[in-house]
């Protein structure tokens, strides 16, 4: 009862703000309660679907970002991508977006690029038969013995043998 009385007071002085109809509702039910722990177990339960609400609208808010990043890589592959220049789509900063990144896809964003690059030499390997350097220039690598020596350390085989293994 001193709680409820309490809580009253507080929202009467205009200390507490009541942001929806919800809300006001579930403090209401809260205040009829005279069971401590029903009263504790209550507010938990109130208090943790807020938390997770918030939570998920907050992550959601970062993950169209990320969504928006992997999509210009996914376009831009074959382009020499900056990382300032993809965090420059996205409007982040460098070392906050590369953060954010790891952290929602569990990997770097030269990591996704690689990825992304890989992937897409590895179809070219099979579906044409072009060079390896045209493949690398395709592929966004300028130098072919980069390109063979990251195809080698992602596949674990030479574009060459992935090509005769594949074809």
């Amino acid at each position: 009862k001193e709680l409820g009385e309490l809580f009253r007071k507080e929202m009467a002085a205009g200390n507490i703000m009541i942001d929806s109809e919800e809300t006001e509702r579930v403090v209401r039910q809260l205040l009829l309660q005279t069971d401590w722990s029903c009263l504790l177990e209550r507010l938990t339960k109130w208090f943790s679907e807020k938390i997770e609400c918030y939570h998920n609208t907050i992550t959601d808010q970062y993950r169209e970002p990320i969504r928006a990043a992997r999509r210009y890589i996914d376009i831009h592959y074959a382009e020499q991508l900056s990382l300032t220049q993809i965090c420059g789509e996205v409007g982040f900063s460098y070392n906050y977006f590369s953060t954010l990144f790891k952290q929602e896809t569990g990997q770097g964003i030269t990591d996704y690029i690689t990825q992304v690059r890989i992937a897409h030499a590895k179809e070219l390997l099979v579906t044409t038969r072009d060079s390896i350097q045209k493949i690398a220039n395709q592929t966004g690598y300028l130098d072919v013995k980069h390109f063979n020596k990251t195809f080698s350390k992602e596949v674990g085989i030479r574009p060459l043998e992935y090509r005769r293994i594949k074809s």
